[in-house]
């Protein structure tokens, strides 16, 4: 994983400690591309977007304009969120 990633996270785990309603970041496998949905939590937390997961235009794009029609099924994916959550990045 990323070093980015990493500091990302331990960045908003020390953020959570002060906050009420801090946000949550939760590593997410995909499921289906269109439309997307992921699993977090050993598949006991499911999003879908639409409902509960806004995907980000940069990601949208990146799966949708991939020139090798690359298949993101299976890949690891950053969310961001309280309730309703944010893709923040596919982890490669």
């Amino acid at each position: 994983m990323d070093d980015e990633f990493v500091q990302l996270a331990k960045t908003l785990k020390e953020g959570n400690k002060k906050a009420k309603n801090g946000l949550t970041l939760y590593y997410a496998t995909i499921q289906q591309q269109v439309p997307l949905i992921c699993n977090a939590s050993d598949g006991q937390i499911i999003l879908k977007e639409g409902e509960d997961l806004r995907v980000s235009d940069d990601i949208k794009r990146k799966m949708l304009q991939d020139e090798d029609r690359r298949e993101y099924i299976g890949k690891t994916m950053a969310v961001l969120g309280v309730q309703e959550f944010l893709t923040v990045a596919i982890l490669e």
